[in-house]
């Protein structure tokens, strides 16, 4: 499919399953980190517009308050209402969550403790995240395993 960093050709077992982590991680967790942290800072438009509209010749003078230097570059009212809809949209759902699935979800017997141990290492996962968030000055929350889909879900 001429995917870039995919080998032309597998040669074993370990090709094969270094090609499926990367398929899960890209449409799972990298995903989930990348989609949904955009609301938190695009979904405040005065915070990240997605246009500015005063011409950038036109600096405001120096005694223009804060409001007076920043609204007049601001999108128009539809525009943010746009923005924050559309951000809403892209970021705001989350549909489900990596590891879990509905009961009886998977017939074949050997998948049940294949998802068990899948589903106890995302745990630990969790666990340990919260422990090193607790030492950091602010927290990263976009890969704990319960912030993380099972894919792409827009």
């Amino acid at each position: 499919g001429r995917i870039a960093g995919l080998p032309a050709a597998l040669k074993d077992v370990g090709d094969l399953s270094r090609v499926v982590q990367q398929i899960i991680f890209t449409s799972g967790p990298q995903h989930s980190a990348v989609n949904y942290p955009q609301w938190d800072f695009v979904g405040a438009p005065a915070n990240m517009p997605l246009a500015a509209y005063a011409s950038p010749d036109l600096a405001p003078p120096a005694s223009a308050s804060l409001q007076e230097a920043i609204l007049p570059i601001l999108p128009p009212p539809d525009q943010v209402r746009e923005q924050i809809e559309v951000m809403r949209f892209l970021s705001g759902w989350h549909y489900d969550r990596l590891g879990s699935y509905p009961k009886n979800h998977f017939q074949d017997p050997k998948a049940n403790g294949t998802i068990s141990r899948f589903q106890a290492a995302l745990n630990l996962a969790e666990r340990r995240i919260h422990d090193r968030n607790t030492r950091r000055s602010e927290p990263y929350e976009y890969l704990l395993p319960s912030n993380v889909l099972n894919s792409s879900s827009i």
